[in-house]
C-alpha cells in the first residue's frame, strides 16, 4: 500500500481515538491489509469505502478502543512499567 494511504489510515486512526503511535503502528499493519482484502472483494470499490467498511469490520470505535485498552493492559503487565 502507498505511504499516502498508510498516512490517511494513520490520520483516521487517530481521529477515532487511537492517540499513541506505538498502538497506531500495530493497527495501520492490520487495517490497511483489511483495506485491501475488501478492495479485492470488492473490485472497483474506493479506498475511503473500503476504510469506513473495514472499520465497520473492527468493530467501529468500540473496537478501536478495545484495542487500545487491551495494548494498555499488556504494557501494564511488563516488569518496570507503569
Amino acid at each position: 500500500m502507498k505511504a499516502e494511504k498508510i498516512e490517511v489510515i494513520r490520520k483516521y486512526l487517530q481521529q477515532n481515538g487511537v492517540e499513541y503511535y506505538d498502538i497506531q503502528a500495530e493497527l495501520i499493519d492490520h487495517f490497511a491489509t483489511s483495506v485491501e482484502n475488501v478492495q479485492r472483494e470488492k473490485p472497483g470499490i474506493g479506498f475511503v469505502e473500503a476504510l469506513h467498511l473495514s472499520h465497520k469490520k473492527f468493530g467501529g470505535q468500540k473496537g478501536f478502543m478495545k484495542y487500545t485498552e487491551q495494548a494498555r493492559k499488556d504494557v501494564q503487565k511488563k516488569p518496570g512499567c507503569w
